[in-house]
């Protein structure tokens, strides 16, 4: 295509002094023609050579003009076509900014209900804390009134042994109101049946003290403070002081057991848990309570939240 468009842009230039002559010569031979009738005679071999000549540059001209018509319209669609590739980039460009713009703010968003959650953690912790206090406070209270006061069942069973039998015709209206007044003491000092349990365990551990000539306030509280913490947990708890604090705790209806020892560190203290055995867990225990795992005292109530989760489980 080069080469032909080379020859048809050169090949006027040479041409040029040959059509005058051919033309002139073209029309000298019409006018013999016309005055001679003889038969005419066949064109010299030059006059050919330029008609020949002519018809080639006439060729390539057309074709020239196709050409040049055919890349003005292949430029103008490359030009198109970039354009609307320019159009496109900027389009994708804006869509990308905003959906940085966009992700930017839902990390904001994200920092900041984070930080809404841990708050909300750190009020609940300190709650749950209270509360625990509150109900040791409480407990101490209690065990401290009842101890001022004697024990309820021993001062009911010393009330009701200590009244002397009347007969029914010598009762009299003091001897009915007294009656109605152990009745009253009775009713008030027998627990409910939402109760009755935590007040059996009670009862044992203060006659467990009476017997034993031990009964001071602080081991009634701290009596009283382990009968809380198995009833919240569900488990019972037992104090090895063999080896420094270490608590075994066992659940007994599946027969889970582990051990919780406080070791002292540097920066605080943490608790390690060492599992004795899993029971009728051991198909759906997790993974870390096959295993021996520290964790700090702020980790304690997710610790016991998963393990009654999954005593709930089994």
């Amino acid at each position: 295509m080069a080469a032909a468009r080379t020859r048809s842009e050169n090949f006027p230039k040479l041409l040029v002094p040959l059509l005058p002559v051919t033309v002139s010569a073209a029309r000298r031979r019409a006018a013999a023609a016309a005055a001679d009738p003889s038969p005419p005679t066949s064109p010299a071999p030059m006059e050919q050579l330029n008609a020949k000549l002519y018809d080639k540059y006439t060729a390539l001209k057309r074709r020239k003009l196709l050409d040049e018509g055919l890349d003005q319209k292949r430029a103008a669609d490359i030009k198109e076509l970039q354009q609307a590739m320019k159009d496109w980039v900027a389009e994708l460009q804006s869509e990308n900014e905003r959906l940085i713009a966009k992700l930017t703010q839902k990390e904001q968003q994200l920092v900041e209900v984070q930080t809404l959650f841990l708050d909300e953690t750190r009020k609940t912790k300190e709650l749950n804390s209270e509360i625990l206090k509150l109900q040791c406070l409480l407990a101490e209270k209690n065990d401290a009134n009842h101890i001022a006061t004697g024990s309820p069942h021993t001062t009911a069973e010393m009330i009701i042994e200590n009244q002397t039998p009347i007969s029914p015709a010598k009762k009299t209206p003091k001897s009915n109101s007294r009656e109605r007044n152990i009745h009253s003491i009775e009713k008030a000092i027998i627990p409910r049946n939402g109760f009755q349990e935590e007040g059996r365990g009670l009862d044992s551990c203060r006659r467990h003290m009476s017997i034993s000539g031990s009964a001071t306030e602080e081991s009634s509280s701290t009596c009283m403070f382990h009968m809380l913490a198995e009833s919240v947990v569900g488990m019972k708890f037992s104090v090895n002081k063999t080896e420094g604090f270490s608590l075994s705790v066992s659940h007994e209806t599946s027969g889970y057991s582990f051990t919780l020892t406080w070791v002292d560190q540097p920066g605080g203290g943490e608790w390690s848990y060492q599992y004795s055995s899993l029971g009728t867990l051991d198909r759906i225990a997790m993974g870390w309570m096959k295993e021996d795992i520290k964790f700090s005292t702020a980790m304690c109530p997710v610790f016991f939240q998963q393990i009654s989760r999954i005593l709930r489980q089994g």
